[in-house]
């Protein structure tokens, strides 16, 4: 059961594929701790498909250590000694952090997160950290799982995230906004991400070390391939998204925005080891003026305001071919592989060539949760999944993201 959990949790959240594939780059830009990561894991495979050919280095290794980089600059800038690290993946930063004498958490889903517990354990055994770095398993979009996160952190907190946003639509970005907002209220600190932005930084950085033709034709390639390896469109996702919409959204949970530089004047990078000085001065000057988003709490919201976390259930009746599923809660990257086991097991050897899904007691489905019945629609070949009395919440999540039609969502 334990390995089905691991690939329940891979299928219905496909993007940890490229949270290998950033350890693996940053190891190759030179990241110390990066490539004794890279080397536990045996992820250095991952390097040689985004290699571009000719280059001493790849771009996108590059590109990994710019925002790996401007998150690291923005803790050592703030002051503060707590950092959660939201979608962490397999970044080395949580060890880096603790060496600084800090405190670092790491949430994301279980694939990612068992695998670094386990190298924290070790590395806490054998140094004598002044800090400490931890990991747990988080749905970020849910307000309640990410302050019961928080919960075992003392004071100000400096959350980030980078390479995670890219992957969302908007409902899962509001979603992780409150999240946030939770947590500042609560504690105090803020908030930065590069993701808002990660196309004009990846721009910059292969037309730098390319030219602008060649770069932008290597960094349209390599977009490909990272949807095709996460099964996720990189394109409709928040990075689309207005500043408008986002102000009201910023202003609806009352978080007070502001924009830090990307990368400034005399930052310094391992990779720039592998660079000629003509590379580096390109990459200085088109990453120059870019600027990336802050938050921090305002003073109107209630610290409460983020009430309880939906608990998930599933009950599932199976009779000749014919599936019935009551679902409850939230379908979210954490509970979509519990139900995707659930559906594998009681399907077991039948052909299942009905299912009708009442979805009256679920009030959120996130892309994974999607994903998961797309896999039983898939199953079904050419007769429609019922999808039963959601509430209007969901609906509206189901249009948005274009499943509305593929599911007969009659009312």
């Amino acid at each position: 059961m334990k390995d089905m959990k691991i690939n329940s949790a891979e299928t219905t959240n496909p993007v940890i594929d490229t949270a290998r594939l950033t350890i693996s780059q940053l190891a190759a830009a030179g990241v110390p701790e990066a490539v004794n990561l890279a080397g536990i894991f045996g992820f250095q495979d991952f390097m040689s498909n985004y290699q571009v050919s000719g280059e001493k280095i790849s771009p996108l290794a590059v590109v990994q250590e710019a925002r790996y980089s401007f998150i690291n600059r923005s803790v050592e800038s703030s002051g503060m000694m707590n950092v959660m690290d939201l979608g962490c993946g397999f970044s080395p930063r949580g060890l880096v952090m603790a060496r600084k004498g800090r405190n670092y958490l790491g949430c994301d889903l279980e694939s990612a997160t068992r695998a670094m517990s386990e190298i924290a354990d070790k590395v806490s055994a054998a140094e004598n950290l002044p800090g400490r770095f931890a990991y747990r398993l988080t749905d970020i979009t849910d307000p309640l799982s990410v302050k019961e996160a928080a919960a075992s952190m003392d004071g100000k907190i400096l959350m980030c995230c980078e390479g995670l946003l890219i992957y969302f639509g908007t409902y899962e970005y509001e979603s992780m906004i409150n999240s946030i907002s939770t947590v500042l209220h609560e504690h105090g600190g803020y908030f930065v991400t590069p993701d808002l932005v990660t196309a004009r930084f990846m721009a910059g950085i292969f037309m730098a070390l390319l030219g602008k033709e060649e770069g932008m034709k290597a960094m349209l390639a390599i977009g490909r391939s990272i949807e095709k390896k996460s099964d996720t469109k990189l394109t409709g996702s928040i990075s689309d998204m207005p500043m408008e919409q986002m102000q009201e959204l910023f202003k609806k949970y009352d978080l007070i925005y502001e924009f830090v530089p990307f990368f400034p004047e005399g930052a310094q990078m391992h990779s720039f080891e592998s660079l000629t000085p003509e590379q580096i001065e390109n990459v200085r000057r088109n990453l120059a003026g870019i600027q990336c988003l802050k938050l921090t709490a305002g003073e109107k919201r209630d610290r409460d305001q983020a009430g309880a976390s939906d608990k998930y259930s599933a009950e599932i009746t199976c009779n000749a071919g014919r599936m019935y599923i009551r679902l409850t809660g939230r379908l979210d990257s954490v509970t979509a592989p519990v139900l995707l086991e659930e559906y594998t097991r009681a399907s077991g050897e039948d052909t299942i060539t009905d299912i009708t899904i009442d979805a009256s007691g679920l009030d959120y489905i996130s892309s994974a949760g999607l994903r998961t019945l797309l896999i039983m629609q898939k199953r079904l070949k050419e007769k429609k999944l019922r999808f039963r009395g959601a509430q209007e919440v969901v609906l509206n999540i189901l249009k948005q993201t274009g499943f509305y039609d593929l599911f007969d969502t009659a009312r």
